[in-house]
């Protein structure tokens, strides 16, 4: 939901509520024969503000800290977690004919802390996305297509523990997704401006395939 502050000025505040549920499954035989069936859920609420601040023309100043908590099931049951993120996102948008051309950065520090353990990073993000109308239009809607593209830089790698292996460490890594949504903006349900896609993240032995919702700055 986006409030406006000053309208003169385009200032705004956007309040944000995601939900993340996950599903997690892990198969292994140990080195003694023994095998390792593991299931496990969770389901994160993680409430957020941001703040929108016109500083050009055509580039907006995006601050913005999320705050929430998250728990496990199955495995996991009863594990309570507190998750937060903070930082500052910029994008700065032309219009070339029918293109959107979009220029997006990000730097942010996000962590989660429980009873037992707490882990945290930094990210250094750019990313580039165009997107034009496809042609046509559905009762009226007409559609259009974004494809973009990202980079996210970790100061501190990214450490991932293994199953019989060394750690997993990730520093850099790049994404490549496009999202459908309308070339005039209209909500759907609880979604302002509704696009929906799919987004590829690859680099330094990660990879995962996941839901996009559009250009993520």
């Amino acid at each position: 939901y986006t409030l406006p502050i000053r309208s003169s000025d385009g200032l705004k505040l956007r309040f944000k509520l995601p939900v993340q549920l996950g599903i997690y499954r892990f198969r292994a035989v140990d080195t003694n024969g023994a095998r390792i069936r593991i299931d496990q859920q969770s389901l994160a609420i993680v409430p957020g503000v941001e703040l929108q601040i016109p500083i050009a023309q055509r580039t907006v100043l995006k601050p913005f800290a999320d705050l929430g908590v998250g728990h496990g099931f199955g495995v996991a049951s009863g594990a309570d977690i507190l998750i937060y993120t903070a930082g500052v996102r910029s994008v700065t948008q032309w219009q070339a004919g029918e293109y959107k051309l979009s220029l997006g950065a990000a730097a942010l520090y996000a962590g989660d802390t429980a009873s037992d353990f707490n882990e945290s990073y930094s990210s250094l993000q750019a990313g580039f996305e165009v997107r034009r109308p496809l042609g046509f239009s559905i009762q009226g809607v007409a559609p259009d297509l974004g494809i973009y593209a990202a980079n996210y830089y970790y100061p501190k790698p990214l450490r991932f523990s293994r199953f019989l292996n060394d750690p997993l460490k990730v520093s850099n890594q790049n994404e490549v997704g496009f999202s459908i949504g309308v070339v005039k903006p209209f909500d759907m349900l609880l979604f302002g401006n509704a696009r929906i896609g799919v987004g590829y993240v690859f680099g330094g032995g990660l990879n995962v395939w996941h839901a996009s919702f559009g250009f993520p700055f």
